[in-house]
């Protein structure tokens, strides 16, 4: 207990800060099987990331283990997801419900871990606001930008894809997974935009953990 709580300490919490994140992080790797390492990661990294007061960290805990039990990904790679993917998740305009959604929702989908799904994201994610992604994504319908010129909210754009991508052929399925995913993720993304329904369910029962 002394050596977690002086990690978050040495962190630069404040001690009732390091106190909450201390009892957080005992919670979390009870009930996850994390070890110390990740469980301070995910704390500090959903602080400093989604700007989750440490006050409120268990939260994180409690999305976690509700997802966990809910969908088919485990909770260790959705704590490692917070750092792995968290900042690409923000500057799209995400949340982290929006993270372990869309995590949870590929890895059943694709049948892959969450850890490859934090993979595979960080990739597709990042293709979305380049040029070829936004002329794709148009070309459906789906815009990236708002009026004045910014990112739309991720949750948006994955809600307005999933009902263009129903509506598509199968030529514009697949140039928008090629587009996005590139050769290597374009199959694990149109398994995911098949069965987008469970990402946001993902999402919702994070949201309300």
């Amino acid at each position: 207990v002394l050596d977690v709580f002086k990690q978050f300490s040495q962190a630069g919490l404040e001690v009732k800060e390091a106190l909450e994140a201390t009892r957080t992080a005992l919670l979390g790797m009870n009930a996850t099987g994390a070890d110390t390492e990740q469980i301070f990661n995910a704390i500090v990294g959903a602080n400093k990331i989604f700007n989750i007061a440490f006050e409120d960290s268990i939260k994180i805990i409690d999305k976690v283990k509700r997802v966990d039990q809910e969908f088919a990904v485990s909770a260790k790679d959705l704590i490692d997801s917070i750092t792995a993917i968290g900042p690409v998740i923000v500057q799209m305009g995400g949340s982290i419900d929006d993270l372990f959604g869309l995590i949870a929702g590929l890895g059943e989908a694709a049948r892959i871990s969450g850890k490859e799904a934090s993979n595979a994201f960080k990739r597709i994610l990042t293709q979305i606001p380049a040029t070829e992604g936004v002329r794709a994504l148009q070309s459906m319908g789906v815009a990236v930008f708002d009026a004045t010129g910014g990112y739309r909210k991720l949750s948006d754009i994955v809600h307005d894809l999933s009902i263009a991508y129903q509506n598509a052929n199968q030529v514009q399925r697949q140039n928008i997974a090629i587009t996005l995913g590139q050769v290597r993720q374009s199959p694990k993304l149109l398994a995911f935009l098949e069965n987008i329904d469970r990402a946001f369910a993902a999402t919702e029962v994070s949201s309300t953990a």
